[in-house]
């Protein structure tokens, strides 16, 4: 399994207007995508940081959805006056989620 981690900076108050957007828009877009297997946001109202984590069945599919994940990163920042801090990939070598076998 991989991970996308997208790092926003903004002020924090339109956090509630995006997250609307990401449920209602941004996730039913990734799971549009192959080798989709899930989402977690995270948010530091104060600071106006949050991380996007996007998680994928395969490094392959990590990669193939690089353009669709760059378009709605940056009409997200955009839209939300957010800026991209950084984006990360990772493998996921413990995943404490479900039943470990």
């Amino acid at each position: 399994m991989h991970a996308r981690v997208t790092i926003f900076k903004g002020s924090g108050e339109r956090f509630d207007e995006a997250t609307a957007n990401a449920r209602e828009v941004i996730l039913p877009a990734l799971r549009e995508l192959d080798g989709f297997a899930g989402a977690l946001i995270l948010a530091d109202r104060p600071t106006g940081r949050s991380l996007a984590i996007t998680l994928w069945e395969t490094e392959d599919a990590l990669r193939s959805s690089e353009e669709a994940a760059n378009r709605m990163r940056v009409e997200t920042a955009a839209t939300y006056e957010e800026e991209v801090v950084g984006v990360e990939t990772y493998d996921i070598v413990i995943d404490g989620r479900g039943e470990e076998g």
